[in-house]
């Protein structure tokens, strides 16, 4: 299955709570620094001023998360393996920035298979692929990371897309947005066959599961999950997802 070619680098989240710091620490940070050194591959080699990228008077920002979080990331180049680096996703410009010993520098989005990290405040991990591994309905790719939710033979995945708001105040009749603004959506995906489609409504949802759905229906109904519920809907494909041996007759 391609997907399994993808969790590669997921299989590496042992790392990031065995590895010590030592060493071999140490060695990937070199490694890191050494990828953006590297004038072969399209990286940016200069320091990223942190922000640089937003217009002055705007509120939010362009990040998926707003903090530095520990990841490993799977390169398309050579399927290069970049482990112990603290990294955040700019979804306006679809890159990462990266802290490295001579600052923070970027890496663009499109070198990256795939990519997991551990939420500095939560502790919790998310893994991503990038989106151009699967085609929509109308034969074309999304720009920028689905974020995997449930993994099987069908995937449970969300989209964040970035949209900016641009201010609307009107001076004489007070009203409106003085500032601009950024806003995350997120949308829920479904990728069956390696075609990404959006969760289709209710009334059409179970179809999914194809000859299972009259099962499916009947265990969420009975677990009480609702349909816009992530940690629900997380159950349900999980279930699904099984194997075979477990699935629902």
């Amino acid at each position: 299955m391609k997907f399994t070619s993808l969790l590669f680098a997921f299989l590496m989240l042992a790392i990031l709570t065995c590895k010590a710091q030592d060493g071999a620490y140490l060695h990937t940070r070199y490694s890191i620094d050494r990828l953006f050194t590297n004038t072969i591959g399209n990286y940016s080699g200069a320091p990223l001023k942190i922000g640089s990228n937003v217009t002055p008077g705007t509120i939010g920002h362009v990040y998926f998360s707003d903090q530095f979080n520990l990841s490993v990331f799977q390169l398309y180049d050579d399927q290069k393996l970049i482990e112990g680096v603290f990294s955040k996703l700019d979804l306006k410009n679809n890159e990462f920035d990266i802290q490295t010993k001579s600052g923070v520098k970027v890496l663009k989005g499109d070198r990256v298979k795939s990519f997991i990290y551990e939420d500095s405040v939560t502790t919790l991990r998310h893994n991503f692929v990038n989106a151009k591994e699967w085609k929509t309905r109308e034969g074309t790719s999304l720009d920028g990371f689905f974020e995997v939710l449930s993994h099987g033979d069908v995937i449970l995945a969300a989209y964040t897309e970035l949209e900016f708001i641009p201010a609307n105040y009107n001076v004489a009749r007070d009203i409106g947005n003085k500032n601009h603004q950024y806003v995350k959506k997120v949308k829920r995906y479904y990728i069956k066959n390696s075609i990404a489609s959006e969760l289709p409504k209710k009334k059409e949802f179970f179809e999914i599961f194809g000859e299972k759905k009259d099962a499916m229906q009947k265990y969420s109904e009975e677990q009480r999950l609702s349909l816009k519920s992530d940690s629900d809907l997380k159950k349900l494909f999980d279930y699904y997802n099984q194997p075979a041996v477990s699935r629902p007759d």
